[in-house]
């Protein structure tokens, strides 16, 4: 009987030389994993830790290489790449090795897995490292921080994903409506178009719309906010009348009439009222009608004409000629509001029979003014009208307008004169004019006793808008603390109080404010 020798480290020496590579490539998994250590002799005859079976102690056996391992152990056993060579046991690992023999693919198992160590992953993958400029792991982009596409944790740069890119445009982002931001990630503002209930807003049109007030609360007439898209001429933030603005929003007051004389005839509208026929705009004006149809269809009856007219009352939208048969002429806005003068473009007529028609109707086309559908006539009347633009009758001037102290008031006079009086319109207190120059007037109280006066409405019937400056008058006429001053022989032309600034220093009345301890000012 042969006795088998000591089996050599890891078996290597009881393999066959044809099948050393077998053998070296199991030994090293055998290193690399760690399985074995140098327990091998001992008498165990068992190495828990490779699966290598040994002789017994006495060493006088040899394991049958056919014989498989037993399974209680853990072992594994050497098989066709481990012989007996010189007594010496030896078992192949079933880890992996390939026992055909073939030598092709020895370093995996027939089902096709690695006996190499195992790798440590996860079925996510590696989460990458955000902000290298590398796109790895879980990563969607990675632009080395924040771009006009990636945002700063490495995802697509997304107004609305509560993450703020300024290099995306976005000036706030809180994942959504706040207070503090719009859901475009911009701040909210009244105005933009976008509703933010989170910012009081009930509506955003953009602006003053049928459905949305300017700011952003829903249209209603007294709730202190004029609305033109509903036709609200004035909004007091109350529903009373009389008090300058009518309980259905619509502005109160005379605002006359205008007139603007072309090639010869003059054209007028009311600014008071719409959807008048010609006799009743003439007549409200305190004139009267052309009474030839001829004339007055041959004033209007060509673009040119219709243009010319148009031009005289500042208007920019072009005319409409021959669109309306009947209408010689009116206005083409559908939405004229009191007091507002006219809108569209001009509706000017080749049909002959239209003044005959238009002096008594309106083609049944007008009504009221401030409702959907309200325009005004335009007609020929006769007569002296102050702010024609031509100097007629009892007038002084005439420079095409209504407005003071540009040279001519709205009474077509240059102004008023020195010692020109009156008394106030509420208390009843005389005034005088102590001065008038080009800059305006100089008015003081009409007395010694002084009193209370309302010095805008007093400036306004004289011709100017308001009250430039007011001060002191220390009880005598027209002159500044001074012994005996009239407005034949003023004194000292001196305000100590300042600019007006729409106040007086003893209150206010329906009429507006008043002055009753400093009563002299000037008019502008």
């Amino acid at each position: 009987m042969i006795r088998a020798a000591r089996a050599a480290p890891l078996g290597i020496a009881s393999c066959h030389a044809a099948r050393m590579k077998p053998c070296l490539l199991f030994a090293l998994a055998v290193v690399v994993l760690g399985a074995c250590s140098d327990s091998g002799d001992q008498a165990t005859g068992s190495d828990s830790s490779t699966g290598t079976a040994e002789s017994s102690s006495g060493g006088d056996s040899i394991t049958d290489p056919t014989t498989p391992a037993d399974s209680s152990s853990g072992d594994t056993t050497c098989a066709d790449d481990c012989a007996s060579t010189g007594g010496t046991s030896t078992s192949a690992p079933t880890t992996g090795i390939d026992t055909s023999g073939s030598g092709g693919g020895g370093d995996e198992s027939s089902s096709g897995e690695s006996s190499g160590p195992s790798e440590s992953s996860s079925s996510e993958g590696p989460s990458g490292v955000c902000g290298n400029g590398v796109v790895e792991g879980t990563e969607d982009c990675d632009d080395s921080g924040e771009s006009a596409t990636c945002d700063d944790d490495c995802t697509p740069a997304e107004c609305g994903d509560d993450n703020l890119n300024v290099a995306a445009g976005e000036i706030c982002d809180q994942g959504g409506e706040s207070f503090s931001c719009d859901v475009d990630c911009t701040p909210p503002s009244c105005g933009d178009g976008l509703v933010n209930a989170s910012f009081d807003e009930v509506c955003d049109d953009g602006g003053s719309s049928p459905t949305c007030d300017d700011d952003c609360t829903l249209p209603e007439c007294g709730d202190g906010t004029q609305n033109l898209a509903v036709l609200e001429t004035c909004d007091d933030g109350n529903n009373l009348s009389n008090d300058g603005c009518s309980a259905s929003c619509v502005i109160e007051g005379d605002f006359g009439g205008v007139c603007r004389v072309v090639d010869g005839t003059q054209w007028c509208f009311d600014n008071d009222a719409c959807g008048e026929a010609c006799e009743d705009v003439c007549g409200a004006l305190g004139l009267t009608i052309e009474p030839s149809d001829a004339v007055w269809f041959a004033a209007q009856d060509t673009v040119g004409e219709c243009d010319a007219i148009s031009d005289a009352f500042g208007l920019s939208v072009p005319v409409q000629f021959g669109a309306s048969p009947l209408g010689c002429l009116e206005d083409g806005g559908l939405n004229d509001l009191t007091g507002g003068g006219l809108t569209g473009g001009l509706l000017c007529s080749s049909d002959p029979n239209c003044p005959a028609a238009h002096r008594t109707d309106m083609d049944n086309l007008g009504g009221i003014c401030d409702i959907v559908g309200a325009r005004r006539s335009v007609c020929p009347c006769i007569g002296e009208f102050c702010g024609n633009g031509v100097v007629e009758g009892s007038e002084i001037c005439d420079d095409g307008n209504e407005i003071n102290n540009d040279g001519c008031n709205t009474q077509c006079t240059t102004g008023p004169n020195v010692c020109d009086s009156g008394v106030d319109p509420g208390s009843g207190e005389p005034w005088v004019v102590c001065g008038v120059d080009e800059n305006g007037a100089w008015v003081g109280h009409g007395d010694s006793a002084g009193g209370q006066y309302h010095p805008e409405l007093i400036c306004q019937e004289l011709g100017y808008t308001t009250v430039g400056e007011w001060g002191g008058t220390c009880g005598n006429v027209c002159g500044y603390c001074e012994n005996v001053t009239s407005c034949d022989a003023p004194g000292m032309h001196f305000f100590d109080s300042g600019m007006w600034n729409g106040f007086g220093n003893c209150g206010s009345d329906a009429l507006g404010e008043i002055l009753c301890q400093t009563v002299m000012w000037s008019c502008i």
